[in-house]
């Protein structure tokens, strides 16, 4: 079993936990955490921001998120869900649900540490835009 290292607390990683958990942020890139910082702490480099965003990642008080875009987003919320990242506005949405082959895998032996699994598509607020925008498109053709 892997050994987590110790790491003691330090002011940048207090801020950058403060606004992790402050729900201000939804899903934030580590740019816009340090957006975020910067207005509180103007001294902080992206670096350190970067590094402490892995480091909460790694001990498990936060989650990294991969595939979700060009950068990475990091998740306060490290109970097991999967993300839903809309094409057209580009948010990243918590999906709470576990997948019946999880089970499956479970029950044949396999023990899963994590998952990272990301939907894509329209989200509803999209979704509704569009069929609004088809439905008009359509109706003006009609006299």
């Amino acid at each position: 079993m892997l050994q987590k290292r110790k790491h003691r607390n330090s002011k940048p990683r207090e801020l950058v936990r403060a606004i992790m958990f402050s729900g201000k942020l939804f899903h934030p890139t580590a740019d816009e955490v340090y957006t975020q910082i910067k207005k509180q702490k103007s001294d902080i480099s992206m670096g350190t921001v970067y590094r402490n965003l892995n480091l909460l990642s790694q001990s498990g008080e936060i989650r990294k998120i991969s595939g979700v875009g060009e950068q990475d987003r990091f998740d306060y919320c490290t109970t097991a869900h999967s993300h839903f990242k809309c094409t057209c506005c580009g948010s990243v949405n918590d999906i709470f649900m576990v997948p019946r082959c999880f089970n499956k895998l479970n029950d044949d032996g396999y023990i899963i540490d994590s998952t990272n699994i990301v939907l894509s598509g329209l989200c509803p607020k999209c979704a509704k835009k569009i069929s609004k925008r088809k439905i008009t498109q359509k109706t003006k053709g009609i006299k």
